[in-house]
């Protein structure tokens, strides 16, 4: 268990308690959000498979030419690729914030 605003162990959280959090520890070679529910290798499986989606997106913005339709679909494609933050390397999100200053760039272009 963890204080929610300092990430201190604490040796108890009831249930309803909304300064701390349970978190699993993990079997070596097992990861995974809530559950432990991945080997490491498919973990990093999925990073990498995550990764390569956002890197598409960031192809896809600077080779497109931008309208409103486009840029919407930028935005649903970015909202949907960063759903499950835990699958997010740090280059990932790098990624996401150079493709959302484009995107906004480009909206503001749009007028959208």
């Amino acid at each position: 268990y963890f204080f929610v605003d300092s990430g201190l162990p604490i040796t108890k959280c009831s249930v309803g308690d909304s300064s701390c959090n349970a978190v699993c520890v993990c079997d070596s070679d097992y990861t995974g959000s809530i559950n432990c529910e991945l080997s490491s290798e498919d973990f990093i499986l999925k990073q990498s498979l995550r990764n390569f989606v956002i890197q598409n997106i960031n192809q896809l913005v600077h080779l497109e030419y931008p309208s409103t339709e486009v840029v919407n679909g930028w935005i649903s494609a970015m909202v949907e690729s960063t759903q499950k933050a835990e699958e997010l390397t740090y280059a990932s999100v790098r990624n996401i914030f150079d493709i959302t200053a484009s995107v906004i760039s480009s909206a503001v272009d749009v007028q959208l």
